[in-house]
């Protein structure tokens, strides 16, 4: 059984920012997992997912999981779960697996919703998923309450902008949502262990810092520092 409680404040929205491909750290999250299906125990018969416009509470492991999320996919293939439809938004749009997720999402054939003008809501609720995830979708309040009615919907944390949740706390949402929560810890404290020993491998790096920049156009983009892929 999943139900929701809905939060109706008034709030700022963060600006939405431009994004382009080059998620670094889920392109080592999909390469770094021993691709476990089961991903472990469900902890908990129900538990409660809270997001920016309230909160959401699942028992047991939604099956049709439909994410309109813009990278949400690599985190979900990493979790062993297969999801009926991803949303596309970079390169071929008949393939919205990247290579670096290819092994984790093996024979996997999603619908892909190419929705550039918005939520196509009609063919969201053709597809009857049972659950709908958006962690990075930069889904507006008035989308969570029409998606809402069409099925339990987790939005972003309220905790960070739109577009800025990190890596871990996006691989966590999606495990406790998805019943994988085992899974989802293993996957990010095997990533962190890699950042770790590379750390101890060039001790030369230690108080230095980077830019994450895009080249597309003539015309250079740096990532800010909230943005995951800068992380």
């Amino acid at each position: 059984m999943i139900t929701q409680k809905t939060r109706r404040s008034r709030s700022i929205r963060p600006t939405r920012r431009e994004f382009l491909l080059g998620a670094g750290s889920l392109l080592v999250l999909g390469g770094c997992g021993s691709g476990a299906a089961d991903g472990g125990s469900v902890r908990g018969r129900t538990r409660t997912i809270k997001h920016k416009y309230g909160s959401t509470e699942i028992s047991g492991r939604p099956e049709r999981v439909l994410s309109i999320g813009y990278q949400e996919h690599d985190f979900i293939f990493a979790l062993g779960v297969t999801p009926i439809a991803v949303r596309y938004w970079y390169g071929d749009k008949s393939d919205v697996i990247f290579p670096w997720a290819e092994d984790e999402a093996g024979d996997a054939d999603p619908e892909i919703l190419n929705m550039p003008e918005g939520l196509n809501f009609e063919r969201i609720a053709a597809l009857e998923p049972d659950i709908i995830v958006g962690l990075y979708s930069g889904m507006t309040e008035d989308d969570y309450g029409t998606l809402s009615e069409i099925a339990p919907t987790v939005a972003q944390s309220g905790e960070y902008i739109d577009y800025g949740m990190p890596w871990q706390e996006t691989t966590m949402m999606l495990g406790k949502t998805l019943g994988r929560e085992d899974r989802a810890e293993e996957l990010v404290s095997g990533v962190e262990g890699q950042f770790e020993a590379v750390r101890k491998e060039y001790p030369e790096f230690e108080g230095k810092s980077l830019a994450v920049a895009t080249y597309s156009g003539g015309t250079f983009g740096v990532f800010a520092s909230e943005d995951p892929r800068a992380r």
